[in-house]
């Protein structure tokens, strides 16, 4: 049974999507890596997939062809795994649960404890990656239940529960204090940026908001760790973009500051999801309720203004 690379699950999101843009949104990367992922699968594959459009993409005739063929693929290979795992002899109950980054510490944590605590699970496998490699690992039935950012209902994944949070400016303490309810995205322009790089959600939509502004925007440095941009942050060699989610334990613990950017449209929406194609069982169902209630327990919502 074939493993699929990152290029063909991006190609299968993009034809669903019948939008890069849409695409690049549901699996949390830019729309230009998105664009270079394909010039790479059509150069691989040496046929066109895609043409153009001002309302976004259609599939070629060498595209429709691919994408029922991966179709029947995914659809096999899930029917394999399913197979295997009621097989004879398996009698171990295994949960597997995806987080982003921000999770690992606390969520995670909570969740595993919590699926032995309640005799959900004989063993709990976990994994720690971004949205797009969570979400391949959901549809290949690799993991039950993913917490990731900016998830959309599709065929193969299912969001049980969403939440809005606002991005927020990140600073440390020992820089300067503001006592406002939120901040425009200009205040950060006094000081070097930090800025979260393609491989996050939030990278094009701030680096958006930040060419509008009358000032140039100093880039201190870029990266797609959260965990980096924290760190950088709480020496107050720079500032950041982050939710609250991704800093909240820095936050309590009075080494961040995070004060919501008034720009309501810099958002982001946290999802608890499972796939959308294979049965899913009560334990893990309990597990995802779970996950709601931890959330709601860490903090911070965007409320209506």
């Amino acid at each position: 049974m074939p493993e699929f690379s990152k290029e063909i699950y991006s190609f299968v999101e993009i034809a669903r999507e019948r939008s890069i843009r849409r695409a690049a949104d549901k699996l949390n990367i830019s729309s230009s890596a998105l664009s270079r992922q394909m010039r790479i699968l059509e150069a691989e594959l040496g046929v066109t997939l895609f043409t153009r459009q001002v309302t976004g993409v259609q599939l070629t005739e060498n595209g429709r062809v691919l994408l029922r063929q991966v179709e029947l693929w995914l659809e096999d290979h899930n029917r394999l795994r399913a197979t295997l795992a009621n097989a004879e002899g398996n009698h171990e109950r295994v949960i597997r649960i995806g987080v982003m980054e921000c999770f690992s510490g606390n969520i995670l944590a909570e969740l595993t404890s919590f699926a032995h605590r309640k005799g959900l699970a004989d063993r709990v496998e976990t994994r720690v990656a971004g949205t797009a490699a969570l979400l391949r690992d959901l549809e290949e039935a690799r993991l039950d239940l993913v917490v990731a950012f900016n998830v959309h209902h599709s065929l193969t994944t299912r969001v049980l529960f969403d939440r809005s949070c606002r991005v927020g400016l990140v600073y440390s303490p020992q820089l300067f204090s503001l006592a406002e309810d939120d901040v425009p995205i200009a205040r950060a322009l006094d000081f070097p940026i930090c800025l979260p790089d393609e491989d996050l959600s939030l990278h094009t939509r701030l680096y958006a908001e930040l060419l509008k502004q009358r000032r140039r925007a100093g880039i201190f440095a870029t990266s797609n760790s959260t965990s980096f941009i924290r760190e950088m942050t709480a020496r107050g060699e720079c500032v950041s973009f982050l939710t609250w989610f991704d800093v909240h334990r820095e936050v309590t613990s009075g080494r961040l500051c995070h004060v919501p950017l008034a720009e309501r449209r810099l958002s982001e929406t946290l999802c608890v999801c499972v796939s959308g194609v294979r049965t899913v069982g009560p334990n893990v169902t309990s597990l995802a309720y779970e996950s709601a209630r931890l959330i709601d327990a860490l903090g911070p919502a965007d409320r209506p203004a």
